[in-house]
C-alpha cells in the first residue's frame, strides 16, 4: 500500500512539473488552469455577432448592448487569452448570456470562428476542428466585466 502512495504522489511530482514546464498554471477555486496559446499572426478579423445575446437566457430584462466587441479588442482577447478545458471552464468561470463572435484567419492560410463572451471566456475553432475553450484573466479592459 505504501508503495502504491508512493508510486501515485511521484506521478503527480511528474505531471506538475511537465505542467509547469509547459507554461501552464494549476488553477484555483475561480481560476481554470490555463496553457499558453500558440497562434501565428492574424491576418484578418471580422466580427459577424456583436452585443449579442444567448438563447438560453430567457429573462427579457438581461440586456447585452454594452457589450461591443471592435476588432482591436478581439485581437488583444486572442494575443492573450490561454487555454483550458471545458470542464474546468465550467466549474471555475462565471457564465454571461452576452457574447460577440465572428471569424478570424491568420497569416499561414488557417482560418476560423471565435466565440468571447462578456465574462471573458470564450472559444476559437479552427477550420473542422473541435472547439479550444479560452479564459483570459489579464483582459481587465473595457468592454469586458470581471
Amino acid at each position: 500500500m505504501m508503495i502504491r502512495v508512493a508510486a501515485s504522489m511521484l506521478l503527480c511530482v511528474a505531471a506538475s512539473a511537465t505542467h509547469a514546464n509547459a507554461g501552464c498554471t494549476a488553477g484555483s477555486e475561480f481560476e481554470p488552469p490555463l496553457c499558453p496559446l500558440e497562434l501565428p499572426a492574424i491576418r484578418r478579423i471580422a466580427i459577424t455577432e456583436n452585443a449579442a445575446k444567448s438563447a438560453a437566457e430567457k429573462d427579457p430584462a438581461i440586456r447585452c448592448d454594452g457589450f461591443r466587441l471592435r476588432e482591436a479588442h478581439v485581437r488583444r482577447y486572442l494575443a492573450r487569452a490561454k487555454t483550458t478545458t471545458a470542464r474546468a471552464a465550467h466549474f471555475t468561470l462565471d457564465w454571461s448570456p452576452c457574447y460577440a463572435a465572428g471569424d478570424v484567419t491568420f497569416s499561414d492560410g488557417r482560418s476560423g470562428r471565435w466565440r468571447i463572451d462578456q465574462f471573458r471566456s470564450g472559444t476559437l475553432t479552427l477550420g473542422d476542428g473541435e472547439p479550444v475553450v479560452l479564459f483570459c484573466a489579464r483582459c481587465r479592459f473595457r468592454p469586458f466585466a470581471w
